[in-house]
């Protein structure tokens, strides 16, 4: 799934007009791309990068994938026209939660 969405938002970038503003302290990103699809990629994408950490062996990943959804639904309701500038922004504080979890899988990894 998320090889069919990275090449669809590929083919996107390369034929429909992009543009990216700064706009009340947020970049808003001005995409002309066939809506009939939208909830197809939102689908596609969340079922390739979030449902996956619900079902991983490693224990901490559901805190990961918790995290990303609960911040979606934040950027969503408070800044929808800017939702993926400040998505974004939420996902890179909480990847560094991906350093926390690899480290203890380290950490548990050496005293077996």
């Amino acid at each position: 799934m998320g090889l069919m969405v990275g090449l669809y938002l590929g083919a996107c970038l390369y034929i429909f007009p992009v543009e990216a503003k700064l706009v009340g302290h947020h970049i808003l990103y001005v995409q002309e791309y066939p809506l009939v699809m939208k909830k197809f990629v939102i689908l596609f994408y969340a079922s390739a990068t979030i449902v996956p950490t619900f079902f991983s062996s490693i224990k901490k990943m559901w805190l990961l994938g918790a995290t990303i959804v609960v911040s979606y639904g934040i950027s969503f309701y408070f800044y929808d026209q800017y939702v993926l500038s400040v998505w974004c922004f939420f996902s890179s504080l909480i990847s560094i939660s991906i350093y926390a979890i690899v480290t203890q899988l380290s950490k548990q990894k050496e005293y077996q």
